[in-house]
Formats: C-alpha cells, sequence, structure tokens
C-alpha cells in the first residue's frame, strides 16, 4: 500500500486539475493504527544466506524506498491537507509531518510507539535521509 501511497501523490503533485490535496481517514474509528512492526515480513523477508553486508544493503534500499514513498507528501507541489481523528500513531505522525497543514479532532490520540520496542521510528527520516 505504502508504494501506491508513493506513487499517487507523486500523480496528483503533476496533475493540473488539482489546486489541494485533503488527506483524511476512512471510518470514525481511526486515522491510522500505524505500522503492525511484529508482523509485518517485509522487513524480514531478505535472503538469510546473504552475508551481513548484503542483507544491510537490501534493508538500506527496502527502508530508503518506503521513506521516499511517505516523503512523497512533502514534496507534493501542491498544498497538503491532513485530517486527523481517532487513533492516530505510528504512521500518522511521518505522513502528518510531511504535510502543509495538519488539523486535528478534539478525540485525535498520538502515540509513536517504536520507542516502547526500541526501534529507530520513521518520523526521524526527515532529520536523517538514507
Amino acid at each position: 500500500m505504502w508504494q501506491e501511497y508513493g506513487d499517487i501523490f507523486k500523480k496528483l503533485s503533476t496533475d493540473s486539475s488539482v489546486r489541494a490535496v485533503v488527506l483524511s481517514g476512512a471510518g470514525d474509528r481511526a486515522f491510522t493504527a500505524g505500522l503492525d512492526l511484529m508482523s509485518t515480513d517485509e522487513f524480514t523477508t531478505f535472503d538469510k544466506s546473504a552475508d551481513p553486508a548484503r542483507r544491510a544493503l537490501a534493508l538500506r534500499r527496502f527502508i530508503k524506498e518506503f521513506q521516499d514513498a511517505i516523503g512523497s507528501v512533502e514534496s507534493c507541489e501542491k498544498p497538503v491537507i491532513v485530517v486527523l481523528h481517532g487513533i492516530s500513531y505510528g504512521i500518522a505522525i511521518d505522513i502528518s509531518s510531511c504535510a502543509d497543514v495538519r488539523l486535528c479532532a478534539a478525540d485525535t490520540m498520538f502515540s509513536v510507539k517504536e520507542v516502547d520496542i526500541g526501534i529507530y521510528p520513521f518520523s526521524a527520516y526527515r532529520l536523517f535521509r538514507l
């Protein structure tokens, strides 16, 4: 999904019929519950038989592709407004940090769970791009 997300923002950026982008979550419960860090295979499907340097390079490429897709909001040529509500965990922080305008409903709850499990949050990619 995140690859399509990046592609959509690249297309919106150059579409002359688009004047602004409003991004919101569907449903009443959440904008996003964030990435499921414990069950995703994307972070662990690299060739286990490869040497550590090749595995690290594959992981670096994967992370850069992910960061570029999420960061496509920041590089969008149109104003991007993010409307947050309900649960807005993890990736919601990344997405909203890249937007031009952020609006939050009164029920919005924020959390960056990566901190609790001792990993580097993707939201820091704006400071330390690969």
